[in-house]
């Protein structure tokens, strides 16, 4: 039977890295793709993926480190109630930037997917390593 590890720092350093690179990749592709009004669209989304990657990872951190010294389920209820408070910032940001601000849609959303990709990629990455 294995433990699980509890340092955190090369997926918390990957997933970091890869969102900034992967929003660039975005930012860039949308620019091409719609012109100025893409450039802005997609900064805006991923310049929101990468605060939430930031958060997530930082959040996660904790949470290890608060299940690691023996509170798992003081662990659980901190992170459930962070993430809850994180998304409704995060979805209540979005939705004010929509209504205020003329952004494209497609090119906001491709932003937004800046933090699944990333996050999956830093998993698949990581896992793949520990094997």
């Amino acid at each position: 039977m294995s433990t699980a590890p509890t340092d955190t720092t090369d997926l918390e350093a990957l997933a970091r890295g890869l969102s900034i690179v992967m929003g660039g990749a975005v930012v860039t592709l949308s620019a091409l793709a719609w012109g100025p009004a893409g450039l802005l669209s997609a900064a805006v989304g991923a310049g929101l993926s990468v605060a939430n990657v930031f958060v997530l990872t930082g959040m996660a951190r904790k949470a290890v480190a608060v299940a690691a010294a023996g509170g798992p389920n003081t662990a659980i209820v901190r992170l459930t109630s962070a993430l809850g408070a994180k998304t409704i910032v995060l979805l209540t940001t979005v939705w004010v930037l929509t209504k205020s601000a003329s952004l494209r849609t497609l090119p906001l959303a491709l932003g937004l997917l800046v933090t699944v990709f990333c996050l999956l990629a830093a998993g698949f990455v990581t896992a793949r390593r520990t094997e």
